[in-house]
């Protein structure tokens, strides 16, 4: 679980999945699904980017920052 603090606030991501899988082990899809949960005391709090990192030990391949469109 990572905690974060936006504003002040603080707020939680949890149940990471690839793959609709908690600890994955050998993922054969060329673009795995990923997804996760934020958790905050907070109401309205909502996600507007994100930046995912995929590595091993020292190595570490950085995607980027995407902008997320919501729909609630």
């Amino acid at each position: 679980m990572t905690v974060l603090s936006v504003s002040g606030q603080s707020v939680q991501i949890t149940d990471l999945t690839t793959e609709y899988q908690k600890n994955p082990i050998g993922i054969d899809a060329a673009a795995p699904r990923l997804s996760w949960k934020l958790k905050s005391d907070v109401r309205n709090v909502m996600q507007t980017s994100y930046i995912i990192r995929v590595g091993t030990g020292s190595l570490s391949l950085l995607t980027g920052k995407l902008a997320i469109r919501c729909a609630v």
